[in-house]
């Protein structure tokens, strides 16, 4: 993984915890791993590819949209 993405996964994976308690969804901090760890290894290929500051993820069957386009090393060069 490449330098200071360790922070962006972190600040990810909290938010998705947040928005699962706003949701009043049952939270599975395994399913969410699995989805940064999909995140983790894209930001490592520079295979992540973002044309919106939206983001989606999928976890157990809820989609979560955040905004944080300081996530993605394409969009926090832009």
């Amino acid at each position: 993984m490449r330098t200071g993405k360790a922070t962006d996964l972190a600040r990810f994976l909290s938010d998705l915890e947040a928005y699962a308690e706003l949701a009043e969804v049952d939270f599975n901090a395994r399913a969410v791993e699995q989805v940064v760890d999909v995140f983790a290894e894209q930001f490592a290929t520079g295979t992540i590819t973002v044309r919106t500051t939206t983001h989606e993820a999928s976890v157990r069957g809820v989609n979560f949209r955040y905004m944080h386009p300081e996530l993605c090393c394409r969009c926090s060069r832009r």
